[in-house]
């Protein structure tokens, strides 16, 4: 039966996106199922299709457990920017992301790793800056101790506008910013990537070292 609903869900997408009302009544389904559904929407999550995958992101957005954050936060930071490159403005998991505001910030401190590429890092410090709420500090302290002084300086922007210009002064991270600087990092100036410079209104020249 689960099967089936999904084979639906990806058919009512596909095949009139604006028939929201069909859509809500099968996504209601499946989120009835709860945790034992995410497995399943797996297939939905990665198709060609964005229209599909967004659908079954909202299924997990009515599941709202840990488990179905965990999988949208996956879903939304490989779908960060535009796949086709045609702009440098957010992607739909970028947009998700922001719309779900502190409900998804546990999960993004959870994943966060000096692992992931340095714009993915940069983007989940730049979007838990604009979500703006204090449960963004475990991912903030996180991103202070990392030794790219790049992602320190985002860090503490991101700090100070959460808990005032005082903030990464105070913080325990700063007191090795000096030794920080002086590092190998601190020969690549830290340069905002395209979509947070169009973001915030700067020229995209300003990439440019």
């Amino acid at each position: 039966m689960t099967r089936q609903i999904i084979g639906e869900l990806r058919a009512a997408a596909m095949e009139d996106p604006q028939n929201s009302s069909r859509i809500r009544q099968l996504q209601t389904s499946l989120a009835q199922l709860g945790n034992e559904v995410i497995e399943e929407l797996h297939s939905l999550l990665n198709d060609s299709f964005l229209r599909v995958g967004e659908a079954a992101a909202d299924v997990l957005v009515l599941i709202a457990s840990k488990e179905a954050y965990d999988a949208l936060l996956n879903y939304a930071l490989d779908h960060l920017h535009d796949r086709a490159g045609r702009t440098k403005f957010p992607g739909p998991g970028w947009i998700r992301l922001r719309e779900l505001g502190k409900h998804v910030l546990p999960a993004m401190a959870r994943h966060y790793d000096s692992s992931l590429p340095l714009d993915t890092r940069l983007a989940m410090i730049f979007i838990a800056q604009q979500i703006g709420d204090p449960s963004a500090q475990p991912l903030i302290h996180r991103a202070l101790s990392e030794p790219d002084s790049r992602v320190v300086e985002a860090a503490g922007e991101a700090l100070g506008s959460i808990d005032g210009p005082d903030a990464w002064a105070m913080s325990e991270a700063s007191d090795d910013w000096e030794t920080r600087q002086q590092c190998s990092c601190s020969s690549t100036r830290w340069s905002r990537p395209p979509i947070l410079l169009s973001l915030r209104g700067e020229p995209l020249e300003a990439t440019k070292n």
